[in-house]
């Protein structure tokens, strides 16, 4: 199987961290305490639908998402989720800051969407810590 997908996101990843910022009056100059809770919360529905998702592919299920194929290995399923919470994290600060609050609930609520769907569909998993 290609790893095409994967090789495009990290390309697609790599040009949106060098492209230039934008101006300073559209970007705030600082994160709130709400800004970095928010940030948390998005990061730990990553790691929950990371969790949930190597446990379910432990169990025979596939991956749904094109950019790491069927059976990605853990290794490309961490690297996957480490790029993911670095371009959420990249996407919110270059926004305006009235979209930060927006881009990390809605990933939020995708990510622990998608560990409870994990959770559902392959049974109770447990968190393996």
């Amino acid at each position: 199987m290609t790893r095409l997908p994967g090789v495009l996101a990290l390309v697609a990843l790599i040009a949106l961290l060098a492209s230039p910022p934008l101006p300073a009056q559209a970007k705030s100059p600082s994160w709130t305490r709400g800004d970095w809770q928010l940030a948390g919360l998005a990061t730990s529905a990553i790691a929950a639908d990371c969790i949930t998702t190597n446990q379910a592919l432990r169990r025979g299920a596939r991956e749904l998402n094109p950019f790491l194929g069927e059976r990605p290995g853990t290794t490309s399923l961490t690297i996957g989720c480490v790029l993911a919470t670095g371009a959420t994290v990249a996407i919110a600060d270059a926004l305006p800051r009235k979209w930060r609050k927006r881009v990390f609930v809605g990933v939020a609520v995708l990510g622990f969407g998608m560990a409870v769907w994990n959770t559902q569909q392959h049974g109770r998993l447990r968190p393996s810590l």
